[in-house]
């Protein structure tokens, strides 16, 4: 199964989240995908938040879409924690259309 998580904010409170959940779906063995979009892309920032290089490791995929990157000032992948995708729109639509479950979070 496939679950998609899109993030919208850079709250503490929506990183905790993403973090919580994503760890209970791949716990349950699901293919876990994360996608940052608007200020969202700020929680990837290298030393912001402990929990994402976990996901990583795990096997999450963590997405960031690379024109909201731009705008919060993240202009190179050196900008982000080591793992972090830049990505796009465009594949965002494919992950809906491939996803078994969406959630929005913050």
């Amino acid at each position: 199964m496939l679950i998609l998580m899109l993030g919208s904010t850079d709250s503490r409170a929506t990183a905790e989240k993403i973090v919580n959940l994503a760890s209970a779906s791949l716990s349950r063995g699901h293919k876990t995908i994360v996608f940052f979009n608007a200020e969202s892309t700020k929680l990837l920032e290298p030393g912001r938040i402990e929990g994402f290089p976990g996901l990583l490791s795990r096997g999450a995929r963590l997405l960031v879409c690379i024109t909201s990157a731009r705008e919060m000032g993240l202009t190179s992948q050196g900008d982000l924690i080591e793992g972090a995708e830049m990505s796009s729109l465009g594949e965002l639509v494919d992950l809906f259309e491939a996803s078994d479950r969406t959630m929005f979070l913050g």
